[in-house]
């Protein structure tokens, strides 16, 4: 499957979202060349608990959602982040005081060129890391994020000091229908999420 982002297609590209085959629009999504970052308009106070998730194609990885204290460039406080890591694993993560965090199971990269559906949540229920629809790793011991004002960031964040840093901290791919939930989402929920577009 060809890299449409260095074929010089960087915006409205063809989305993850399965609509037209149903007679409805196809979907666009925006193509990220590592470099930089879309965030939320405003700030927001210290969000949890939280679901993040989006489609992603990439062929290297790097920052699919994080939460920074400023919009764009190096946020001195990062948290909340979900990336596609050096391995082409997923890897979601928490900073209150130290990192804390999941990653999915060796043996599944999605650094391969094909949509995947992603998710990650904070919440009662602790930390949750999905991938097309499956719960891949938890840890029910970790309840909160970092308490921070910010702004949410898709595409773009610094990874330093995480673990398996990717070589471009920034997203090089496509991102489809990023979203935020102000709740932690059940398993049933991110599963009806990912198979709705099927």
């Amino acid at each position: 499957m060809p890299n449409p982002i260095t074929a010089g297609l960087p915006a409205g590209l063809p989305g993850a979202l399965q609509g037209a085959l149903q007679g409805q629009s196809a979907s666009t999504a925006t193509g990220y060349r590592g470099v930089t970052n879309l965030s939320s308009n405003t700030t927001v106070g210290n969000p949890g608990p939280f679901t993040v998730e989006a489609w992603i194609r990439t062929w290297t990885g790097g920052a699919v959602i994080g939460f920074g204290t400023v919009a764009t460039g190096y946020s001195g406080t990062r948290d909340r982040l979900l990336y596609v890591d050096s391995g082409g694993r997923l890897t979601f993560g928490v900073y209150p005081g130290s990192y804390v965090t999941l990653r999915s199971p060796a043996g599944a990269a999605y650094a391969d060129g094909a949509w995947h559906h992603v998710a990650a949540s904070v919440g009662a229920a602790g930390l949750r890391l999905y991938a097309d629809g499956n719960l891949v790793s938890a840890n029910a011991a970790q309840t909160a994020a970092e308490s921070s004002t910010g702004y949410w960031r898709v595409g773009g964040i610094s990874l330093a000091g995480w673990p398996n840093r990717p070589v471009n901290d920034y997203f090089t791919g496509v991102i489809d229908e990023p979203a935020v939930f102000a709740a932690q989402l059940s398993d049933q929920q991110v599963a009806w999420h990912f198979h709705a577009n099927h």
